[in-house]
């Protein structure tokens, strides 16, 4: 990194990696840098989700999040520097405190939860409180996605065992109610010095399945009772008969309405309307994949609506077609890896193999199938994959060493594709690295390229989108302009029925930005 960052101090280490106090001379100010220490497919996955889950998530109770950088082959993000004491540390005697730092704790994960994610792993030492009092929570390693369709999967229960939720220990999916568990326990050591169970760790996951724990009052007497009323219905067995975050919130004095605590990524599902032509240039250029390999550019300025256009699509074409596969990527403008345009695609990619028996398997596979893996570390989560022999040294120049890499991975998308429909979907193309570019180019140019639809939403203008590196490809557009006056008005009512009472609309319209027509699909080429 050309001696960017000037490393000071090692504060501590956890499952994944280590954390240090650095200088970033770019910016002039003290952060943190969190490597990656064991290189295995599943960390390494987790690692990247830690920083993504956080990139659109920004919250003053949530740790800020800067860069993923992977450089001479060791990969670590920057983050915050938080100066404080853990949450128990902070608390420790002093009930105003500990009022106070809870607060801020369930505003903390209110916010992390409306923006449709769950930490699974909130304990003391994950809650930091500064020297001026700002309760952070820390440690993303084990987020998950509030959705139950787009959980990450474990093999068994993952977390610390003393402040897992009963759900989780059994490695079920988790919701919300998992990390109110945690805080629960939290709660519970706080008022009385001990956590609910103990015991060695088998004991104690069978214990969170049956046993309610003891009253904290009843360990001390002294405690508020509202804060042990609250602490043991959020250590209820069941899910369900734990309280919501608006609930817990209301029992605490926090009022979650105006100036409620905000994510930029909010859970509720966004609201569409219209894009029918859009949607109709879309599914032709699906229909010509069936042939041959298209890559087709969503153009538009930011906040048109082009990535929820690509979603809305890839949703339509698996109902339609469940057996399809939809590999999904997005380009982090604040990431600096090597073929970042692909690497989500890849760690789906790899997870959808994973699942699939041996016998399927094995004739899709590339001659080389460890070339995959120099590629895209992920796909070692693949057995068969990770089990293939691997020469001890790679002959050649490094560019022919990379035409072999693509080779394998454009043979591998080749057998699926034959066996099944496969839609690529990338975001934000316009942050992608030159080597994407050169990966995009030797997949789905020229003879013999895999039949495969590539979907990539691209920022900005068509002459933004000629800039890009895509020579040589069957290319496509479709830009996306403004909403139609009949289609804004559609909107203003889903979003709040009764609006055209209420509201000029057209005046509305008028105020929210330029009004251009909008313009049919454009096709070119390549």
């Amino acid at each position: 990194m050309g001696g960017r960052f000037e490393v000071r101090r090692r504060i501590g280490s956890g499952g994944m990696g280590e954390v240090f106090e650095a200088f970033d001379r770019d910016r002039g100010d003290t952060i943190a840098i969190k490597t990656l220490a064991r290189a295995d497919a599943d960390t390494f996955a987790r690692f990247k989700r830690e920083f993504r889950a956080l990139q659109s998530t920004a919250h003053p109770n949530l740790v800020s999040i800067r860069e993923l950088i992977n450089a001479d082959n060791l990969w670590f993000f920057t983050m915050e520097l938080v100066d404080g004491r853990h949450f128990l540390e902070h608390v420790r005697g002093d009930r105003d405190k500990l009022r106070a730092a809870l607060r801020q704790l369930v505003i903390g994960l209110c916010a992390l939860h409306a923006a449709g994610l769950v930490h699974r792993d909130i304990k003391p030492s994950n809650i930091m409180v500064t020297r001026e009092g700002r309760v952070v929570i820390l440690d993303f390693g084990l987020v998950t996605n509030l959705d139950p369709t787009r959980q990450s999967t474990a093999a068994g229960p993952i977390g610390t065992v003393e402040y897992m939720a009963p759900e989780q220990a059994t490695g079920r999916q988790v919701g919300e109610a998992a990390d109110w568990y945690s805080v629960g326990v939290i709660l519970y050591e706080a008022l009385t010095g001990k956590v609910p169970h103990n015991g060695h760790a088998l004991q104690i996951l069978v214990e969170k399945q049956q046993v309610e724990p003891t009253h904290p009052q009843e360990l001390s007497p002294g405690a508020p009772a509202d804060l042990c009323d609250l602490c043991m219905e959020l250590l209820a067995i069941e899910p369900t008969d734990r309280p919501k975050g608006s609930a817990i919130a209301r029992s605490l004095g926090i009022e979650l309405g105006d100036g409620a605590p905000t994510t930029s990524t909010p859970m509720t599902s966004p609201v569409f309307v219209g894009r029918d032509r859009e949607l109709a240039a879309l599914e032709a250029a699906a229909e010509r994949a069936r042939s041959s390999a298209r890559v087709h550019l969503v153009v538009g300025e930011s906040g048109i609506g082009k990535s929820e256009l690509v979603a809305r699509f890839a949703r339509a074409l698996a109902e339609r077609e469940p057996d399809a596969l939809i590999l999904s990527g997005r380009c982090y403008e604040r990431e600096s890896v090597p073929y970042k345009a692909f690497d989500g695609v890849a760690d789906g990619f790899a997870q959808e193999l994973a699942r699939m028996r041996d016998a399927d398997l094995a004739p899709l596979l590339p001659e080389r199938p460890s070339l995959l893996v120099r590629l895209f570390p992920v796909f070692q989560r693949v057995e068969l994959i990770a089990s293939a022999p691997a020469p001890e040294r790679e002959v050649g120049e490094p560019h022919e060493q990379r035409r072999r890499m693509f080779a394998a991975l454009r043979e591998l998308l080749g057998a699926c594709a034959r066996a099944r429909r496969i839609v690529i979907t990338i975001d934000d193309l316009q942050w992608a690295d030159a080597d994407s570019f050169l990966l995009l180019r030797e997949l789905f140019r020229g003879a013999g390229a895999p039949p495969v639809l590539v979907l990539a939403t691209v920022r900005g203008g068509e002459r933004d989108a000629d800039a890009l590196a895509l020579d040589g490809l069957q290319l496509e557009r479709t830009r996306v302009g403004p909403l139609t006056d009949e289609e804004s008005h559609a909107l203003a009512e889903r979003v709040m029925p009764g609006a055209a009472a209420r509201f000029d609309l057209e005046r509305v319209a008028r105020e929210a930005g330029p009004r251009e027509p909008v313009q049919g699909p454009a096709r070119e080429a390549g």
